[in-house]
């Protein structure tokens, strides 16, 4: 939605965000390049995450084997003043990765030969009361 965007944008700029100038573009060409510059950085932070997501995981298993916690308070906090930067959409994305990074606690992950499951879209077919 255009207004939540809006609003989104001024929480960011309130953060003290430095971002790039670019350009607008003044004509479709203009904006298909732009929007292939964004595709193209999509496809670079999904490879950039599940790499980030795989580091964290070999970190949690071998602080695990050696007798340590698995998830270090400090570092995460360090991790979130880092994000900080982007306003609170920045804090939600930081904590996204730590979920990612660290996985449900308390629950093994699976190995890294086996594919996870993702449990189905499709709602379950209750029968109606009786």
């Amino acid at each position: 939605m255009l207004t939540s965007t809006r609003v989104r944008r001024v929480e960011m700029s309130e953060a003290g965000m430095n971002l790039p100038l670019i350009p607008v573009p003044e004509s479709e060409e203009g904006i298909n390049a732009l929007r292939t510059e964004i595709d193209q950085i999509d496809a670079e932070l999904l490879r950039l995450i599940k790499r980030r997501t795989a580091i964290s995981h070999a970190i949690g298993d071998a602080r695990r084997h050696l007798g340590g916690p698995r998830v270090v308070h400090s570092r995460e906090m360090k991790i979130l003043d880092r994000f900080r930067d982007l306003g609170q959409p920045g804090v939600d994305l930081a904590l996204m990765l730590l979920d990612l990074g660290r996985g449900k606690l308390g629950r093994s992950r699976p190995s890294s030969s086996v594919a996870p499951t993702v449990p189905s879209a499709e709602p379950s077919v209750q029968p109606p009361p009786s």
